[in-house]
């Protein structure tokens, strides 16, 4: 699999000394990380490439066998690999086969309980948050979901309006080195949508903030709409996190790019957030 889980713990492996160049990634499609900015991927491919992390696409696994001390992983082309140990990182199912939810009449798929956007299932009186609702999988998306049950629930029970999620400005990151991470909309999918947008774009910064830690792949890419407000925001550092963040509340917030900017004047400098002005100096016009 050539998703989160793999990446991640293919840069773990590769840290933790794992035989130089003997760390392998395997991906059934024509690109990994598919969620991801296609550019920003790329790039996250190549630091790891060299960290002998090899990325293997189009491919297809016929065999994992077990010889000796070791795994031989048979494909349909190319010659088979030869691995201390095999992780399944194809993905994950929810748990949910035991609570026989067809007899409250509660629809589910292999994603999870169908629920809407206050977590109701199909069944009024069942909610359904986190890794078992066919949703966005990640903790703290688990925790406002159960925030937005509990409010829904209260709602239903005492009059008022009942709260809901908003998964469009929820963020994802990828804690390899260095860090992938994005919010809202990527580029392929904005122009899928035939959705007019603007960007500020560059690749192997060598600002003073990456150059001193010898950083090679740091990269940003920046989509706004045609009121200059942010549709999406795509990072590849050492610290996607706290920019990530700012680029979040900012897509809540409704900020536009120029005010944006003008509230990060004073972030602490040297700080990757300081390095929001930057990204954002080419919107400004």
């Amino acid at each position: 699999g050539g998703g989160f889980v793999s990446f991640e713990l293919a840069h773990f492996a590769a840290r933790l000394g794992a035989a130089a160049g003997n760390v392998h990634i395997i991906e059934a499609a024509p690109r990994p990380l598919r969620p991801f900015d296609a550019d920003m991927v790329a790039g996250l491919v190549a630091a790891s490439e060299e960290d002998g992390i090899h990325v293997h696409t189009d491919v297809s696994i016929t065999a994992v066998e077990k010889t000796g001390s070791c795994y031989r992983i048979k494909m349909k082309s190319g010659a088979p690999l030869e691995v201390d140990l095999v992780v399944n990182g194809a993905g994950r199912a929810p748990n949910i086969e035991a609570l026989q939810l067809d007899r409250a009449k509660v629809r589910a798929s292999q994603d999870g309980i169908e629920v809407d956007m206050s977590m109701r299932s199909s069944n009024p009186q069942i909610f359904a948050v986190g890794d078992c609702a066919a949703t966005t999988k990640l903790a703290r998306v688990a925790d406002r979901e159960a925030q937005v049950a509990a409010g829904a629930i209260l709602a239903q029970k005492q009059g008022g309006q009942a709260p809901f999620m908003e998964y469009r400005t929820v963020p994802s990151v990828l804690f390899t080195y260095p860090q992938l991470g994005m919010v809202g909309k990527t580029e392929e999918q904005l122009q899928k949508e035939n959705i007019d947008y603007w960007k500020s774009q560059e690749t192997g910064l060598t600002w003073p903030t990456y150059r001193r830690l010898g950083m090679k792949h740091a990269a940003y890419k920046i989509l706004v709409d045609r009121d200059n407000r942010l549709l999406g925001a795509h990072l590849l550092m050492d610290n996607t996190t706290g920019v990530l963040n700012t680029f979040k509340q900012a897509m809540i917030d409704k900020v536009s790019v120029a005010a944006l900017h003008r509230d990060n004047i004073m972030a602490p400098y040297p700080s990757r957030e300081s390095d929001i002005l930057y990204m954002l100096a080419p919107l400004l016009d």
